[in-house]
């Protein structure tokens, strides 16, 4: 997809997405200092993604990830909230269930994924929670816990991830199936 020139950057980041890792790195690095934004590139960042155009293109990209999602939700016969927030997470975030197939954790396979939590959990909050693990065991050995740590916070609706608590709760308090766009 074209949309055009992006202007009022410090910097041309029309080749952004062709850039090899290392030059991604570099080009980050030269945004911030000591891992903030330096202001003329957050004022930059900020209207740009206030722009509607830019807006629609996200919106797009995201119909495409919830798209994915529903697909997802479809194949492990799950219709919930909770089912379709987690697998938006997995499309955007990994990618795809690509080598992880539905199924029940026996008592100990979920104690042992979910640890000590004292959740009873539901049917779907133990199918998700394998699920989560095992795509987990998929992503390279130094962001399996990350993930974990993130789908698990999906799955019982709070949990800390990168250090930072989140209490979806209210999210799923509603747990009705969703229906079908129109």
């Amino acid at each position: 997809m074209k949309y055009g020139p992006i202007a009022g950057f410090p910097e041309d980041i029309s080749g952004l997405s062709g850039m090899s890792p290392s030059e991604a790195v570099a080009f980050s690095d030269r945004m911030q200092a000591s891992g903030h934004l330096l202001p003329d590139w957050k004022a930059a960042w900020k209207k740009l993604l206030q722009d509607p155009r830019m807006q629609e293109i996200q919106q797009e990209f995201a119909e495409i990830k919830f798209d994915k999602a529903r697909k997802m939700m479809s194949h492990w016969n799950l219709n919930s909230r909770r089912a379709l927030c987690f697998f938006f997470d997995i499309a955007v975030q990994n990618g795809s269930m690509s080598g992880v197939q539905p199924g029940m954790p026996s008592e100990v396979e979920l104690r042992s994924i979910i640890g000590d939590r004292s959740d009873t959990p539901t049917t779907e909050q133990r199918q998700l929670a394998k699920a989560a693990y095992d795509r987990s065991e998929l992503a390279s050995h130094q962001w399996r816990k990350d993930i974990l740590d993130r789908k698990l916070t999906i799955v019982f609706g709070s949990g800390v991830v990168h250090g930072q608590e989140y209490d979806f709760t209210g999210l799923f308090s509603e747990l009705a199936a969703i229906s079908e766009p129109a």
